[in-house]
């Protein structure tokens, strides 16, 4: 449970552990799906080269944010605009950090 790493999912970069849970942008995948994330930047005890560790998820919900308010407005003529968005996302959490069997060959000197 005390293991981290820095994964990047859909472009942002996460500080995640086991049992970890977490808002991302919106994945295109049904809830209770498994996913796995290659792209682990760092690992707990030292950078670990790309292609040796993975994390791995399950989706738990997808929902929106709540709505941000865009106020548009000049000085004469009685211009004015508003307009909303909600940002959609995922809500998954962290079910492991592995070693790639690659990483686990060169842990033990192979």
């Amino acid at each position: 449970m005390g293991m981290y790493a820095v994964v990047e999912i859909a472009g942002y970069q996460y500080r995640v552990q086991e049992g970890t849970k977490l808002d991302v942008p919106k994945l295109n995948r049904n809830p209770k799906d498994e996913v796995v994330f290659d792209r682990v930047l760092f690992l707990e005890g030292g950078g670990v080269p790309s292609g040796e560790a993975r994390v791995l998820g399950q989706i738990l919900r997808h929902g929106r944010h709540p709505k941000q308010i865009a106020l548009k407005r000049k000085r004469r003529g009685g211009h004015r605009a508003k307009r909303g968005h909600r940002q959609e996302y995922t809500c998954l959490q962290i079910t492991k950090i592995e070693l790639t069997s690659q990483g686990k060959e060169e842990a033990h000197g192979h």
